[in-house]
């Protein structure tokens, strides 16, 4: 049950797409801000996140969409069946792997 309300999550993602725009919208100092030739286009940066969370396994792409939707660890916690320990733990190994894949894509470019 609880494994299909996180695929049922993920099923929405294209409706969620719009509202995480902001999620890339960083507090960054003119100073340490990438010229306009070196950025890339936000909404590119939005499809290879998504893409990126697309490759991970289902139940990690599913918490990875849950926490971008801001749900609490707890929250996370019920819909998934593990502790809020273990969300935490399995958000920071799902955020290096994302990280890791964004980094290679970024390059690729």
């Amino acid at each position: 049950m609880a494994f299909n309300t996180a695929l049922a999550w993920r099923r929405g993602e294209r409706r969620r797409r719009e509202g995480h725009e902001t999620f890339l919208k960083f507090d960054v100092s003119p100073q340490t801000q990438p010229s306009h030739a070196d950025a890339l286009p936000e909404q590119a940066i939005v499809e290879q996140l998504y893409a990126a969370i697309r490759q991970l396994p289902k139940v990690d792409a599913s918490l990875a969409l849950m926490h971008l939707d801001g749900l609490s660890y707890q929250e996370m916690a019920e819909v998934l069946g593990i502790s809020e320990n273990y969300i935490g733990v399995k958000l920071n190994r799902v955020r290096k792997q994302l990280a890791e894949q964004l980094k290679g894509a970024s390059d690729e470019l």
